[in-house]
């Protein structure tokens, strides 16, 4: 029996069989809470949530404040050309990597030094395809 959650793809699954095992009632997670600190649904293990700190530019800020990357969102300094830095509470994970990736070239990872360096390897990679 395994000791920690996982997700499976629903379009993926084949075919259901019943089980000849007892149903056991997960106690491993809240599922009110489970995803709280999630974008998506995929949480790497022993990975806990973080502050990520992102400078977004001026011409992206509207649509970052009217459609925020996740509720723990907040902006903690704004500067005079309009620019911002918000900071989330979030565990990092594929999809969050995907949406930040989605928001290149009008934002700039702040912290953690080791998602912002992750990052800049994604860009390097995609510059070598180019």
């Amino acid at each position: 029996m395994r000791k920690y959650i996982t997700n499976f793809a629903l379009d993926r699954i084949k075919e259901i069989k019943n089980s000849n095992e007892k149903f056991v009632l997960n106690d491993l997670f809240d599922p009110k809470t489970y995803f709280d600190n999630l974008i998506g649904v995929s949480k790497p293990i022993g990975e806990a949530p973080q502050y990520i700190e992102v400078k977004v530019s001026a011409k992206q800020v509207p649509y970052i404040l009217t459609k925020p990357v996740h509720f723990s969102q907040e902006v903690i300094k704004t500067y005079r050309n309009k620019d911002v830095i918000i900071r989330l509470f979030l565990i990092c994970n594929y999809e969050l990597r995907s949406v930040l990736l989605s928001y290149i070239p009008d934002i700039e990872i702040i912290k953690p030094v080791s998602l912002r360096k992750e990052m800049i390897s994604h860009l390097n990679e995609a510059i070598n395809k180019y």
